[in-house]
């Protein structure tokens, strides 16, 4: 007679019953939302680890996360509930304000640029290419005027990166800015070692990062910007010269 016992699902993955890598996969996402603030169904999908649709409404149907509507916008959009808001407190190192508890809370204007943050970010971490990520809400506060980057990238040597996302693209002015905080947010005299040690920039379009490329090729003329109060207009009297590491700390991609 075969007495032979049936093998177990725990036996298959890496000793985790199926049971225990739900809760895992659970609180991956309900910690995700609470960086993020809100996510899409499908970013909800990928983090999961999900091939198939649908778990981001199972979540909603434990009460976990709620849908919200943006418009007349496609897709759906969630954000935790108080149930999902304590659970991923409870699970999370981060102490962390959510004021997205209200739906009404979340910037729709800012939506499609953090969305395709979270886009880059998953694809990332998927990839292997990073271990860990910062969101704005989780970074100390930063000196006035100085770069906040989109989402913050550990690698696997522990490093940050800051990531820019660039859909629109910027010129004149507001690249002046954006190069010259980009150099502030890697270089500081003071020896603080909470500075990034690369930029990555995610931008739409290859014009857009030939721009910002030239811009920030060594020696290239940079203005210096600042608001006159009386007149509420920018000036700038002062140039300096782009330093010649910026090149090799920042590197280049397009948005998939």
């Amino acid at each position: 007679m075969n007495t032979r016992t049936p093998p177990r699902a725990a036996d298959y993955l890496k000793g985790e019953s199926s049971v225990a890598r739900g809760k895992a996969k659970k609180r991956k996402v309900l910690v995700w939302i609470l960086r993020w603030g809100y996510s899409s169904a499908d970013i909800i999908r990928q983090v999961s680890g999900r091939e198939r649709n649908g778990y981001a409404v199972k979540l909603a149907r434990e009460g976990l996360v709620k849908e919200f509507k943006v418009g007349n916008r496609t897709g759906k959009f969630y954000v935790l509930t108080r149930d999902g808001l304590a659970e991923a407190v409870q699970e999370s190192e981060d102490d962390l304000y959510y004021p997205e508890i209200d739906h009404a809370r979340v910037h729709v204007g800012q939506m499609t640029h953090y969305l395709r943050a979270q886009k880059v970010t998953i694809n990332a971490l998927r990839k292997g290419s990073i271990t860990d990520y910062k969101t704005e809400r989780m970074f100390a506060q930063g000196v006035k005027g100085e770069k906040r980057s989109d989402v913050i990238w550990v690698t696997n040597d522990g490093r940050d990166v800051g990531v820019e996302i660039e859909q629109s693209g910027k010129k004149n002015r507001e690249l002046d800015q954006f190069v010259y905080r980009v150099i502030t947010s890697m270089d500081d005299q003071s020896g603080n070692e909470s500075k990034l040690s690369r930029t990555a920039i995610v931008a739409k379009t290859e014009s857009i990062q030939t721009r910002y490329r030239k811009a920030m090729q060594p020696g290239a003329v940079l203005k210096l910007w600042e608001r006159n109060p009386s007149r509420n207009v920018w000036e700038s009297k002062r140039t300096m010269r782009v330093p010649d590491w910026l090149i090799n700390r920042v590197f280049f991609t397009l948005m998939d």
